[in-house]
């Protein structure tokens, strides 16, 4: 009798072109693909980013930028260096570039005079509509080809979130 906790993996059917992948560098097939889906939701996720960098006539960091303060709804320039993994340097200089293109305020920190607070200013909130307008027809699309299934999707991407964050550490 077994004591691992953990569940059985089950066996995964992989296309030819994943399986021959999951042979070259020696991964069991299950892993092989929860490892290619990933590479294709970020390429996929990074080729709609693209399409967004275009249309707002954003740099990548803007738009990270964006959604971070967007998302927060009010920021500090140290918890958005801190999302974006840039020196304070640099995240004073991408503050004062969207400040200027009014993408976002700047506002003294009501309880802490060296901080400031950072908001979408508004063509930040025009531009942030577009991106969360993509998001939702992303999702959209995508619930309509689950059929029910969400939940294990969800919480497989919840798991995958967690082990991608902790392997930063």
């Amino acid at each position: 009798m077994s004591t691992d906790p953990r569940p059985a993996r089950r066996r995964v059917e992989l296309p030819e072109f994943d399986a021959q992948i999951a042979r070259r560098f020696g991964m069991a097939d299950d892993v092989a693909s929860v490892i290619l889906e990933l590479g294709r939701l970020v390429l996929a996720n990074e080729r709609l980013r693209s399409g967004l960098y275009a249309e707002l006539g954003l740099s990548s960091h803007e738009l990270s930028a964006l959604t971070y303060v967007g998302l927060q709804e009010r920021a500090t320039p140290k918890g958005l260096a801190a999302s974006l993994s840039i020196t304070t340097g640099s995240t004073t200089a991408l503050i004062d570039r969207m400040v200027k293109a009014d993408l976002l305020t700047r506002e003294p920190h009501p309880s802490d005079r060296r901080s400031v607070v950072l908001t979408l200013a508004p063509q930040g909130r025009r531009a942030m509509k577009v991106v969360v307008q993509r998001y939702v027809g992303v999702a959209q699309t995508a619930l309509t080809e689950l059929d029910g299934t969400l939940l294990p999707g969800i919480t497989a991407m919840q798991i995958l979130s967690r082990a991608l964050s902790s392997a930063e550490e």
